[in-house]
Order: C-alpha cells, then structure tokens, then sequence
C-alpha cells in the first residue's frame, strides 16, 4: 500500500475548523506537520509529529498544574470558620473520629507531582506520569472538567501503537517509537518505509482532535484561552476563573513559551515554544523553593565519580548509539613499522601521508594503553601516541601539553598504573622533565633517558617477559608534526637525531616515529612544510604512502566491503574515487552521497564538513535542531568529549535518546577512540571544527557558558582532601583551556565573576601538589589574566578584592618576558591605572590597586615598591576630588590598628599615606593623613617595644618618619599628641641595639641547641648596621659575633671528629651566619684558617664519593670564606676574587693557597656542576681560579700543568660545552666563553715553545674550528629582519657573541681571522639584510647601536 500518498487524504485530516480553540502553539505545530507532508519531507513530518504529541501532553498537564497550584495558594490564606464547622470539629474531637484529610491528601499529592517536575529534567515519560497522576487525582485537585477531559484523551492518544519497521509488530506506544525511531538518528529514516509510521500517528491525532464522531478536542478547549490583561501581563482562563501563569508560561517577542524542565544543579529551567530554540530562565527563585522543599536536601557535595548507567532508559538509550565502522588494518604501514624496528636497536622513523589516509587513527589504533596488557599486540612492543592537535588552542606555550602529557601517557596502561615518584625524574642531579621542556642540546638526552626510564620500569612490571632474550622495545609516536604551531619547536628539539641516538648504550630499545602529512602537498602552509623538514633532519628512515598507493587502495576496498557487505567491487571503487581516496571522506559520503564532495573548486575538508551538516541540518527542527548544533559545538570548543561529559558538562541533562540520536547523525565527522572504558569522541579533522565555530558560532559560544557553568558547580561543591581531586582538577583546567581558547579563537568576549572567581582559587588556593598542575600552572594563569580582561573593570558583584590579591601585578615592562604571564600581568596593570584615573574615585578596583600592605621598616624596593608608588601618585593627581582616597586609606590603618594587623614584619597601608602629602593640598585632608600616619607608626613602636630586632628601621626610613613627625608637631591640632613622643621613645630607643647584642651573646652560648636553619635564622635576625652603632656597641657586637663563629666551629669540629661529615655539610652550607663576619676585627686570622680548613676537608671527601651537587651547594660559601681570606688576612689581595680593588693593593706574583686550589679543582664548573654525571668525576672548567693554577703548574711542574688540561678538555666534551653554550641557547655565565677562549689561545702561545701536549697544529686547528662556529652563529643570527626588529633576545644574542667574535679575532693568529675583517664581514651581512628588509631604517640603526657595543 502506498502511504506515502494515503497520508495525504484529507479525510484522515483535521478540518481548520476543528482547530479553532486550540492553542496557537499545537495548532501551529499541525499546520507545519501538515505542509512536511504535502512537501514529501519525512524527516520534519516525523520530527513534527514527536513535537506534536510532546505538545499535547506537556500543554494540558503545565494548565492543569497552574490551576491546582493557584488553589494551593488560596487555600494558604486564612479564612474564618462558620460556626457550624467549629461545632462539628469539635464533636469529632470528643468523639474520636478521624479529621478529614482532603487538604493533606491535597497536599501530599500534589507535592508527589511537583517533586517529579523539579527532580531532574523531564522526558517524554515523566510527562505521561505526571498527566496520569493528575487525572487519578483530579477530584482530589478539584481539577476543571474540561482540563481532565482533554488530559485523558491525551492518554489515550498516547496508546497509538505505529508499525516497527526493521522488524515485525508495533510499537508498544507512541512514547516507545520516539526513543527507538528518534533515537537511532535520522540517517536510518528510509523515506518509502517511515510514511506508514507517519499514517498511523496522523491518524491518531485525527481521532485526538474529534474525528469519527468523537466529540471536538476544540469544545474543550473552548473554556480555556491565554488572554492579555490590560497591564499587559498574561493570565489563564479557564470557565469564569483566572489564574496567574507567570511561573509556568512566558511570553517573550510576543511568543508564548512553556515550562519544559527543571535543572536543580545548574539553578534554571528551560521553557520552550517547539518553533525556536528553548529558553532558559536563570537563578527562577519559584523553581529552586520547590526544589529544596519538596526534595529535603541541603546543597549537598556533587560526587564526580565516572557516571554508571544504571537506569534502564538510559541503558536503552545507550543501545541505540551507533558503533563506528571497523578498524582496517594497514599492514603495509606496520610492516615498515616492524622492518624499521628489526633492522634498528633504537630510532626515529618518519612516516609521511596524505591528508585524510587515516594517520590519526592508525596511531591511535596502535596506542597501547587501549589495548589489554602491557605488550601492544601489532609491535610487541610498549606503544605510546601523543596526537599535536592536542595543543589546538594552547596559545600559552602550546609544547608545554605535549611535555605534559609525557607522564600521563607513559604511565597509564590498560588495568593498571605505573607508580612513579617525583625522584624518580632526576637522574644525576638533573631534573629531565626540565631539560626536556627548555630544549636546546640537552633535551634530546633528557628526552630518552625519560623514555628510557620508563621502558626499564615496563620491564620490571612485564612478568611474562622473563625468561626471553629480547630486550624489551618502548615506541613513542607523535601524530600530526606538519600541525605544530610557530612556538612549539622544543617538541621538536626534544626528538634525538640518528647520530645521538647510536651514541647510546645498546640496552636503550627506544624508538620515535613520526607521522606527518607529505611535504608537496598543495594546500600545507609554510610553517607546516618547515616542521616536515626539521622532522626529515631527525629520521632515520623516511617512508611516504600517497593516495595512489596500491596496498592503500586494496584497504580502503577491503574496509569498504567488510562494513558495508552488500557492495559489488565496482561499488566500492566507485565509492572510493568519488572520496578522493581518502579514508576521511568515505563515512561521510557513504551518509550524505554526492553532495558532501560539492565544491566550485578541489574539494577539502572544510567542504565537506560545510555540506554534510548544512544537509543534515535541513532534516531538523525546532528543538531537535538546537540540540544538534550544541552537540556539535559542544564537541568542538572541547577538543574531544565522551557521551557523559556532553550530557552532564554541556547538556545539562541525562543520557537520553535525543542526544544519541544525534550523535548517530553526526558520527560520519568524528574519530571514536576508546579511553577509560568510554568512547571519546572527536571531529576526524580539524577543518571539520572550524566549519563548527564558523557557522554555528552561537552554538558554541553557548556551548562554552555551559561549560563554564558546569566547572563553576563542580569547584564550589569538590573536595580538595580527597585522593581524585589531582585527577578532576587537572581535567577540568584542561577543558577550560581548551573551551577558553576556542573562545577566544572565535573572538567570543564574554565571561563571568562566577568563572573568574573560580579559576583564582583553582590556580591559587586549590591547585594540587601534582606534576601537571606545575607544568600547565603557568597556562592557567595567563587564562585568569585573559577572562579578567574581558570585565573590563566593571563593578564588582561576586569578586572581591581579597580575591584579586592573589592575582600577580607587574608593573615594570620588560624588554624580554621570560613568561607570557608576566607580559599578561602587565598589560593588566596598566589598564587597571587607566582605569583608576578615568574612574576619578575609589572603587572596587582602585582597592585592588592598593590591597597590599607595604613594609615600613626598610628602604622602598626598586623594582616593586618604588613603580608601585609612582602609579599611585599619578592616579591620585588626576584626580579632583582626593578626599575619597585620603578616607579610604585612613579607614584601613584604623581598622589595622583595631584587629592588630600587619605588624609583624612591619608592613601598613600608611606608606601609601606618605604617598599622598605630596600631592594634597587640602589643610584639612592633610591633618587626616597626619593623623592615619600617626596610627601607623603608633602601631610600629608597640611592636618595637616587644619584639626588639624589629627595630632595625632602614635610615631612609628613618629619616622620612622623622620628618613627617616633625610636620605632625607643627599641626596645631596635633603639636601635643602623645603619639608622638611614644613614636619617638620606641622606634629610636637606643636599648635596642644593647638587646639585640645580649640576645646574640646567648645564642652563642646555645648553638648545640638549634638545627643549621633555625641558627642561621636567628643569627639572620640580630644582625646590625655599623653606621648605626656606637665604637663601644660595635666593639661588644664584634666580639658577640666572633663568639658565635668561635663556638660554631668548635662545635662544627667535634662533629667532624666523629665521621660525621653529612652533619657538618648542613651547617657549611647555610649562608645566612656568614654575612655577620663583616664585623670580624682585622687580626682573627686563626679562625678564618680553620674555617677554610674544614670546608676543604669536607669538599675532598665529598670529591672522592662523586658527591657533586653537596659540592655544588658548598661552593658559594666556600668561596665567600675564600674571599674574605683575602680581604681580611692577607696584606694584598691575589686578584682572584674582584677586578676592582686598587692595583696598588694586589700582588698577582703570590702563590695559591691549598684552599684555592681545592676551590680551582672542585669547584670550578659553578653554573655547569649539574651538568656532569657524577660517575664520571668533578668537571673542572676554566676561571680565574684554573687559569691561576694552571700558571703555577706550568712554572713548577709541566707534567701535572698537561694532565690538569687534559682533565678541563674532558670536562668541556662532557657537558658539550660549544654545542650548548656556545652554539646553543642554554645559559650560563657569559664570562666563561672569553676565560674559555682565553685558554685555548694561551696554550697554542706556549704550544710554539713545545711546552704544552698539544701540538702547535693542533691549537691552530682548534681555534680556527672555534672562531668559524662563533661566526656561523652570529652570521645566523643576521638573517631573519622579523627575528632582528622583534625578539630582543636575537638582538641582545647578536651584540653578545658579536662581541665576543672580535675578541677571539683579535687574539687568534692572522692566518685564521683579523679583528677588522670580522668587523667588515659582520657589517657587510647588516648591509644585505637591509638592503632586503622592509624596514631599513631599523635595520641601519640597529647596525648603529652594535658598532656602538663594539667599541665598549
């Protein structure tokens, strides 16, 4: 039978006269039902229809509820009993009978149905058992007879049972045929087979409305209407009563909007007119009394644990979600894989493939942590994958992700989880997660002894692996290198080149691969093009597979016929011509056909996303369309979401068959991967999410307020004690990087304090003590310095000033920033003055300006104090009305001085008040600061006089509160305050100095008693400045300090005699007991001898066991013994320790001590310590100390002077000391490149007279092979304008090592270089570059500035 055209007989049709009375929205929604059919659209007649009948159970149900609500109300009034009814309550009473029970039947029965609504966001199915509920107790409800009339024929209507068509029998009612039709998606409507669905529910709803006799659904509905009053409100009418409708029905652009759900965790409930997208109503106070009434809860803590599915509609529901079509193997791709692997102990093996042949999901495919056990089963190998388009929208250094996820990734295995402690990551001192991260030589070592570390620990886990002889293998393989942004090269950086990798002990079984697009491509930008080729620089093996490939073609045919079974060869390879050949296309061409590959010009990924959604689209309406446009952004401004975290993170609701449904239909443009136990779902191209931002960029807009919502709920409610915090905080800071970023991509300007209040206490109050938290903190806050710019400094509603403290304020401008945070920060700061000044009085954000109390004991800090100050006086000048600031201010200090705060260090607001007499003129809001002023030092002498070392006031200091007080006095309101006398008595009371020095005599006398920091805090604490004491106080300080060093070592001593060196290593090495000797009289050289005694037995010992960073944490205070050896004891200096002490006070000809020897010897290598296994023994490098001592050798004894240079040649190999400081970007102590060239010069000098083990041939070699590295460099360094105008590291770099080059060509021999032809010569490249910028002009200044530097 053809129903199609059965469907369109009138007769089975409501005549329009039948449809007046009934409401405008059901009567709308027929009209359209009616032209989808005449139209032959099976998909909007079928989505009508579930409006249609959602319609006309929702409406009857919400009119019912407002009159029995309305009645609830009344009857709250109170109403005097007539006398009969009293007479008879009190007989009843006496009598013992029961009271009647109607109004708490009422009651109880009725909450029993608001409790439904409320509870959680309604289906289809909770609606009919609130419309049975009512009608069960519509004498209950004294329910109209109209309403109970039309909500039982709804029930009725509601039984129609449509035919199943994938199998045989009908659908148990309508309710069952929405969620199996609408939830498989509308990719599965086949149009001839649906029209009889649609035949049988049009039918239905022909009997619904009164055909065959049945009376009119239009005469009931006659008594009720929605009619204006003449305020203009809306109210229900129903027979002669009225009723208020404001909570349930709405009217917005003259449309009528009906309740639809209530969300009790997100506080809205949305409302809905079917035509457009739904409503929703914020913060209802109606819906959330309800909610906390009805439900008996408090706010209760939210448990964010994986959501079990255990409600059987949502099990069904999850049954109707469609599987993605089977993975295909490529074998031809892991044959290569498993050669390169066979043929190589270790490698890099870059595999280049066309764009859409399916790279991502062979990686993820080969991902290890997916697959059970430890093995993954294609390489037999450890298997990880990190995917590039991961660092999408990471704009804050986009590699920090990829460095990140490192641990995550290795660690996390399929049943199980590597334990890994934090000391796990140094190896020999040196943290590698760092060296990774900062790039430059070292990285690529860090990079696989991180590796390396774990495939050791794999090993140790694999059980089953005992016994065989095969070491175990770990493949790491990035994803997508042709995607890596402009600033994530240290991923790069990290990869080892083939030479460093052979390098490595055999036991190293670690492989890389690489997989990028094929670098001729057409439609790769520049930059992708240049990553594919610093890749190609790092492999061992390039392998490329383009779309012509035979065994690719054979999978592509082989996928095609076993997913979809019934095509012929011809078919599918008809199928795979028209998708380009490309693994991409195929799903959504075999969904959508030809229409998705249209396009004026080659078609690209873009287009095809652009066709089969603006396609898919046309089959939606209504709510259902809204529903798949949030999915779909939602999916986007997430990066990659599961089923769960779309319902409850975006969605706001359950899992139910509507979203399924529409997951089925947009499944074609997502990748499916598996990750903890849930399928994570993504857009199989990147091009496929930005169509999706593009043309739904209300969708996702929308989808990144739900988000932010949804982060907002979760951190007021989680428990930061708990073991999951780490693990939930870490996911959903990722989001909401990626969710922001994605904001910020589509110039979406909108957040909330709500948001931004969160992400504060996250980044700064709540953020675990993990390592991701660490490594992706410095995202986090440039995010919370980009949503606070959004406010644009509006009033403060939900944050706080205290809530802004916590934010970093930078005031200063740097010429590099070493971090985009601090760059953020100040860009925050300025607009913050702008802003004050503009404002004109104090705010919330000038209290934000001001929050921090500054210390008044010492001199003002230069770097924060002193710009601080300066934006505040400029502030307070522009303004015209100062009085607010004055009060303000003076309100602070006094509230200070009444809770006691801020004291302890001595830190006030009343520094800002020094500030303002400057700048007020006012004589009466001058007397105001005098006063506040008055109070602040008031409270600094009350704790003065009970904690004396807190007397130790800066001269500045002093002398500012001086002559403020000295102002004060002359104020006739103040000239007899007591406060300052009191002021003067305890901050320049002179018995604070005897104090302190009885206090340092008795420590001296109680060092046994005290752990190395605790004395050396305390010591720390009593110190003094010689200016401020007398001959008799300084005399007495003196012997009280050489008391201390006296004691200290005697102690130090005993210990040492007792082989207790690790003890006597943790009170050397405090710095803070040093700085008091100072003070030592001139003639104590016996103690600084034994002092220096002991730090070189310590570092001798600690020489021999390899203990190279105790050594390197000695060395400072070694040193500074060293130097006051100098100083102190000897009549002239040796010159080792400063370049400017007096010629006439140094005598260079002296011999070194044994001291310094041991310094020269041990600890040489200062910044390069860490840089040497300590297996391998102390490095030594060349200083002032070294150059010393080799002179000494070199007179007295040649052997010893060649095997000390033999032993610095080794050292500078060993931590590669031209390829990193020289050539590459690690720093270091830029005065130890000239000591090092220095070195070479002066021994191919010595070399001619045959008096150095290296030949003079040699030397010349070496300096030459020197001078030529350092020219590449900086001649490097000359190419790029864009480097030169706009990275002031580059020009800071070239005046540096161009220095630095005219040195070493001056010294060198001429054969090599001269002096004036390097100039020429690094000139002659300026000119060029000018000759070709685009701005000359700064080119030939720049060249300026460095001839400048040059000269100097």
């Amino acid at each position: 039978m053809d129903f199609k055209k059965k469907v369109k007989d009138k007769t089975i049709w409501v005549s329009e006269e039948n449809l007046q009375n009934i409401l405008p929205i059901l009567k709308k929604e027929y009209q359209l039902l009616q032209q989808s059919v005449q139209n032959d659209d099976i998909c909007g007649a079928l989505f009508r229809l579930k409006d249609i009948y959602e319609i006309s159970i929702k409406l009857p149900s919400i009119l019912s509820i407002i009159t029995i609500s309305a009645r609830m109300e009344s009857d709250r009034a109170f109403v005097r009993m007539s006398e009969t009814q009293l007479k008879k309550e009190q007989e009843d009473f006496l009598t013992g009978r029961e009271m009647p029970e109607s109004d708490f039947e009422l009651q109880e029965k009725f909450s029993c149905i608001l409790s439904r609504m409320v509870k959680e966001p309604l289906s289809i199915g909770s609606w009919r058992e609130i419309a049975s509920s009512i009608v069960e107790n519509a004498g209950v409800f004294a329910l109209d007879e109209n309403l109970k009339e039309i909500l039982e024929r709804t029930l009725l209507l509601f039984q129609v049972k449509p035919k199943k068509i994938r199998e045989q029998g009908r659908y148990e009612d309508v309710g069952n045929w929405r969620n199996k039709t609408i939830g498989h998606g509308t990719l599965f409507i086949n149009t001839e087979a649906y029209w009889e669905q649609v035949y049988d529910l049009v039918q239905g709803l022909f009997l619904y409305f009164g055909g065959n006799g049945n009376t009119p659904l239009k005469e009931f509905y006659g008594q009720i209407s929605i009619e204006k009053e003449s305020d203009g409100s809306s109210v229900l009418k129903v027979g002669e009563q009225t009723y208020p409708i404001s909570e349930y029905i709405y009217t917005f652009e003259e449309k009528d909007y009906f309740f639809d759900s209530y969300y009790s965790r997100q506080k809205y409930a949305e409302i809905t007119n079917y035509l457009d997208a739904p409503r929703r109503l914020k913060n209802n106070p109606y819906y959330a009394n309800i909610y906390s009434m009805l439900d008996g809860r408090k706010k209760s803590q939210r448990r964010k644990k994986e959501r079990q599915i255990t409600k059987s509609s949502d099990r069904e529901a999850y049954a109707c979600l469609n599987c993605a079509p089977g993975y295909e193997k490529p074998e031809f791709v892991l044959d290569e894989i498993r050669t390169f692997m066979e043929e190589h102990d270790r490698g890099v093996l870059h595999i280049q493939m066309e764009r859409g042949m399916g790279k991502s999901t062979l990686a993820h495919e080969l991902d290890g942590r997916y697959q059970r056990g430890i093995l993954q089963e294609d390489l037999k190998a450890v298997v990880r994958v990190y995917h590039i388009r991961d660092m999408q929208f990471r704009e804050e250094d986009p590699a920090r992700d990829f460095f990140t996820a490192l641990s995550s990734n290795l660690s996390s295995f399929a049943g199980g989880q590597l334990e890994m402690d934090n000391e796990d990551y140094y190896i020999d001192g040196k943290d590698i997660r760092q060296q990774m991260e900062h790039g430059g030589d070292d990285a690529p070592a860090a990079f696989c002894q991180y590796l390396e570390l774990f495939r050791e620990r794999y090993e140790e886990e694999l059980t089953d692996h005992e016994g065989t002889e095969e070491k175990l293998k770990l493949v790491y393989i990035l994803d997508g290198i042709d995607e890596l942004g402009s600033n994530a090269g240290s991923v790069l950086d990290a990869i080892p080149d083939p030479v460093f990798l052979n390098a490595l002990p055999e036991e190293n079984h670690i492989y890389l691969i690489l997989l990028s697009r094929i670098q001729d491509e057409e439609d790769l930008q520049g930059t992708a093009r240049e990553w594919i080729r610093e890749a190609e620089k790092k492999a061992g093996r390039i392998v490329r597979f383009d779309g012509g490939n035979e065994c690719y073609l054979a999978l592509l045919k082989k996928y095609l016929q076993k997913n979809y079974k019934k095509l012929s060869d011809e078919q599918a390879k008809d199928i795979i011509e028209k998708a380009q050949r490309k693994f991409l296309y195929i799903r959504p061409y075999l969904a959508r056909g030809d229409s998705v590959m249209k396009a004026d010009t080659k078609i690209t990924a873009y287009d095809v996303a652009a066709n089969y959604m603006e396609k898919l689209q046309k089959r939606y309406c209504g709510t259902s369309l809204h529903t798949l446009q949030l999915i779909s952004a939602a999916i986007a401004v997430l990066g990659s979401a599961t089923l769960r975290e779309i319902c409850e993170l975006v969605l706001f609701t359950g899992i139910s068959y509507d979203v399924v449904g529409v997951l089925n239909d947009i499944l074609p443009l997502l990748t499916v991967k598996r990750a903890a136990g849930e399928n994570r779902y993504e857009f199989a191209n990147e091009a496929y999410g930005q169509y999706i931002f593009e043309s739904l960029s209300e969708a996702a807009e929308e989808a990144v307020c739900r988000y932010r919502i949804s982060l907002v709920s979760w951190f007021q409610t989680a428990d930061w004690r708990k073991d999951d915090y780490g693990k939930q905080w870490g996911e959903y800071v990722r989001r909401a990087l990626s969710v922001d970023g994605a904001a910020r991509w589509m110039g979406f300007g909108e957040t909330t304090e709500e948001y931004i209040k969160s992400l504060i206490r996250m980044n700064y109050d709540r953020e675990p003590q993990t390592y991701y938290a660490s490594q992706i903190t410095e995202n986090l806050r440039c995010d919370v310095l980009q949503q606070i710019r959004l406010m644009n400094y509006e009033n403060l509603q939900i944050l706080s000033v205290e809530d802004f403290r916590k934010v970093p304020i930078q005031f200063q401008k740097r010429e590099y920033w070493y971090r985009k945070s601090s760059r953020l920060a100040y860009e925050y700061t300025q607009g913050l003055i702008s802003h004050c000044i503009e404002h004109g009085s104090v705010d919330e954000w000038f209290q934000v300006f001001t929050a921090d109390r500054m210390n008044l004991r010492y001199d003002l800090n230069a770097y924060s104090d002193e710009p601080r100050l300066a934006a505040f006086r400029e502030i307070i000048e522009a303004w015209k009305e100062q009085e607010s600031a004055v009060t303000f201010l003076v309100n602070l200090v006094k509230q200070d001085r009444k809770d006691q705060r801020g004291f302890f260090y001595g830190n006030s607001y009343g520094v800002y008040l020094e500030q303002l007499l400057p700048v007020v003129r006012d004589g009466a809001l001058r007397n105001k600061i005098y006063d506040g002023l008055l109070d602040t030092y008031d409270m600094l002498a009350d704790a003065v006089s009970q904690q004396p070392e807190l007397g130790k006031i800066d001269q500045n200091r002093k002398e500012t509160m001086l002559r403020i007080l000295e102002m004060a006095e002359q104020q006739k309101e103040l000239e007899n305050d007591e406060r300052i006398s009191r002021i003067k008595k305890a901050v320049f009371w002179e018995d604070i100095v005897n104090r302190t020095i009885v206090q340092l005599e008795e420590l001296a006398e109680n060092i046994t008693f005290f752990r190395p920091r605790e004395y050396s805090d305390k010591m720390f604490f009593l110190q003094l400045r010689e200016e401020t004491l007398t001959k008799e106080q300084l005399k007495r300080y003196q012997m009280a300090v050489v008391r201390n060093a006296a004691n200290l070592l005697e102690y130090l001593k005993k210990i040492f005699k007792g082989q207790n060196v690790d003890a006597v290593y943790h009170w050397l090495r405090e710095s803070y007991f040093r700085r008091n000797f100072d003070f030592f009289p001139q003639k104590l050289e016996g103690l600084i001898v034994e002092y220096l005694e002991l730090f070189e037995q310590v570092i001798k010992i600690y020489g021999k066991e390899n203990k190279v960073e105790r050594i390197g944490r000695l060395e400072d205070t070694f040193l500074f013994f060293l130097r006051y050896y100098d100083q102190k004891v000897r009549e002239k200096s040796i010159g080792l320790y400063s370049s400017y002490i007096e010629k006439e006070k140094v005598d260079r000809q002296q011999k070194m001590t044994s001291w310094e020897k041991t310094y020269a010897l041990y600890c040489s290598s200062g910044t390069f310590i860490a840089k040497k296994d300590a297996g391998d023994g102390i490095p030594i490098v060349v200083n002032r100390f070294t150059e010393k001592y080799l002179q000494e050798l070199y007179e007295e004894d040649l052997e010893a002077y060649e095997e000390l240079n033999r032993k610095i040649e080794e050292s500078y190999a060993s931590i590669h000391f031209r390829e990193n400081y020289i050539l590459g970007d690690q720093g270091c102590h830029f005065m130890l490149i000239p000591d090092y060239y220095n070195w070479i010069w002066v021994r191919y000098n010595r070399s001619l007279e045959k008096k150095d083990g290296r030949t003079s041939e040699e030397l010349f070699q070496w300096l030459e092979c020197e001078y030529a590295c350092l020219l590449e460099k900086v001649t490097g360094m000359l190419k790029s304008e864009t480097d030169l105008i706009h990275k002031s590291e580059v020009i800071i770099g070239i005046k540096k090592n161009s220095r630095e080059l005219l040195h070493l060509a001056e010294m060198i021999p001429d054969e090599i270089a001269t002096a004036e032809g390097t100039r020429r010569a690094l000139l002659a490249e300026l000119e060029e570059l000018a000759e070709k910028a685009e701005e000359p002009g700064t080119i030939k200044k720049m060249t300026e500035e460095m001839e400048w530097s040059w000269r100097q």
